[in-house]
């Protein structure tokens, strides 16, 4: 369909430069500038005409306007066909066709309809005054009157009164003018009723079709006192510029207010491509009206929402009446599995393009619809990011349980037990052998070692550094006892939650106890710095890499921790090729 839309356009541009170099001494070339206004005023009328069937292709003002623009050549056919057939004698007298369907597209556009009785009768008021005036033309023009002096015959004359037939001819002009002013002041009155959604695109056809139907009654009225009563309406009509403008206000007003509209109109496509552009985040309730309203060019545009108990509200909860059958405000409801999600209330000139509110109403509900999938998307991951806390907080409690139980268990009693030995040993003064005595220092020394290590894992379990005296000693502690030679950076700013300090004291114990077992590093930096509502955690080393964060228990053990507790962690390779462990944690609640 495309393809023929474009020859549509296409077409008169080929014949205008095709009569241009092959017609000897047509008005084309006497005339240059006339002829160029004359070939642009219908290709101006055809374009407006395409643009309007592609926007609205329920539109029957776009096929006017398109047949239109054609019949605005019919005039010219006489100097394309001169003196071979009736063709140019018909082509002079359907002069002015195209002025019929421009009455019917200027009070029609852009829907196609005519929406009153008064309308329709202007309507065909012009369309009789054109017939009656084309029937008298048929029956009283002959070759010097009305008609070129080299023009055929004309078959149907039956009339040969001059000055009668010029008479009626000038009555009857001044009919169909007088009709023509009358429907452009129909489309004034009707732009004056509509809103502003559709006064926006109206205004352009209607300034145009107005200049239109007041030249050319001028025009008419002009030719009429100058006939019967010797009196010149516009002084100026005898000057040589007078045609250009005459014929450019008379030819070229209307088509180009009609272009101007139609480049207006808002596709369905373009409409709903502004409408989901339009919805950056939730809640969509308090963005949706803006955006339909900059969509759909209505700025009187609402949407309800059903209350929770009866009724409607807007977006803010305040109650809002839906309007009754005889309101001037149209209703669409966006319904999603049946359910009336909500109601649109516009301008009812945008019923005239069903595509549109149907493609609007699609978009609203979709985008309802994944709103509602997000809320609950959102509530299943709040409630895992707290069921994965809820682990993280449990984890810890049973760490500081087993660090107090191997406190004061566990370590009291080895504790005890080397007391004892160290006592047995002083009583068993110099009576005892000297292999008794070796094998009580042996146990002493495998006790102590046994309660250093025991230390250690409580140590490792639950730093009681960390809980009394914060992130920033407890990571130097980290630094100090780690073989590998450490370069230690803290930027801290008092404590931190406890959550986000113990998954951060555990990021940096991790990461340099792999440097110790892998990494056959030569030294290690460690960075802490706050800032910003974030707490960011690195640990790098230059040794020969290799970590991968879902490698291994403890990385992916780590992995998990800080998702846990709202952070992001990485594992990656340094420029050096060493390995570099980060954490980024937010500090605020």
């Amino acid at each position: 369909m495309s393809w023929r839309r474009g020859l549509l356009i296409a077409a008169p541009v080929v014949a205008f430069a095709l009569l241009w170099i092959w017609i000897p001494d047509s008005p084309f070339q006497s005339d240059p500038i006339a002829a160029i206004t004359d070939a642009v005023t219908g290709w101006i009328l055809v374009a407006a005409g395409l643009v309007t069937w592609s926007r609205r292709p329920g539109s029957r003002t776009g096929l006017w306007l398109v047949v239109a623009g054609y019949l605005w050549y019919v005039g010219d056919l006489y100097f394309v066909l001169p003196n071979a057939s009736i063709v140019p004698l018909l082509s002079f007298g359907l002069r002015g066709l195209y002025d019929v369907l421009l009455a019917a597209a200027l009070l029609s556009f852009p829907g196609g309809r005519l929406q009153s009785r008064v309308q329709r009768v202007a309507v065909g008021a012009v369309a009789v005054a054109y017939g009656a005036r084309a029937i008298v033309f048929l029956e009283t023009a002959f070759p010097g009157f009305n008609y070129p002096d080299n023009g055929t015959p004309n078959p149907f004359l039956l009339l040969s009164d001059r000055a009668l037939a010029e008479n009626l001819d000038i009555d009857l002009s001044l009919v169909k003018g007088s009709l023509v002013l009358i429907v452009g002041c129909l489309a004034v009155a009707r732009l004056l009723r509509e809103s502003a959604a559709t006064r926006r695109v109206l205004l352009p056809v209607v300034v145009g079709g107005a200049a239109w139907a007041t030249m050319t009654l001028l025009v008419v009225l002009g030719q009429a006192l100058a006939v019967n009563f010797h009196v010149q309406l516009l002084p100026w009509a005898n000057e040589a510029w007078w045609p250009i403008p005459e014929y450019l206000i008379r030819g070229s007003a209307a088509p180009l207010g009609f272009l101007v509209g139609a480049l207006l109109l808002r596709t369905a496509r373009s409409a709903v491509v502004e409408l989901v552009t339009g919805f950056e985040h939730s809640p969509l309730r308090a963005q949706l009206e803006p955006a339909l309203r900059r969509a759909l060019g209505d700025p009187g545009l609402r949407v309800a929402y059903p209350a929770p108990d009866s009724g409607w509200t807007d977006s803010s909860g305040t109650p809002l009446d839906l309007p009754s059958a005889s309101s001037p405000v149209a209703s669409t409801p966006v319904v999603s599995n049946g359910v009336t999600r909500a109601v649109i209330l516009h301008d009812p000139a945008l019923l005239e393009d069903p595509g549109l509110v149907s493609a609007i109403a699609a978009s609203v509900r979709l985008a309802m619809d994944n709103e509602q999938l997000a809320v609950a998307l959102e509530a299943q991951l709040e409630e895992t990011r707290a069921s994965r806390r809820r682990i993280v907080d449990a984890a810890d409690a049973e760490r500081q349980r087993i660090e107090r139980d191997l406190h004061d268990g566990a370590q009291q009693r080895l504790v005890s037990l080397a007391i004892s030995l160290r006592m047995l040993g002083d009583s068993l003064g110099d009576d005892a052998s000297k292999v008794v005595r070796d094998e009580l220092a042996a146990a002493g020394v495998e006790l102590r070692g046994a309660i250093d290590e025991l230390r250690e894992l409580a140590h490792g379990l639950d730093p009681a550094i960390l809980r009394e005296s914060g992130l920033g000693p407890a990571v130097r502690a980290l630094a100090e006892r780690c073989p590998t030679p450490t370069k230690l950076q803290l930027e801290l700013d008092g404590r931190l939650p406890r959550v986000i300090e113990a998954t951060a004291y555990f990021v940096v114990a991790e990461a340099l106890a792999n440097v110790t077992k892998h990494a056959q590093a030569s030294q290690v930096a460690v960075r802490v710095r706050a800032g910003s509502g974030q707490l960011l955690v690195e640990v790098e080393d230059d040794g020969r890499g290799g970590a991968e964060a879902g490698r291994g228990t403890g990385l992916r053990g780590l992995a998990d921790r800080v998702a846990a507790a709202g952070g992001t962690f990485q594992v990656g390779t340094t420029a050096g090729g060493g390995t570099r462990v980060a954490a980024e944690l937010p500090t605020a609640p």
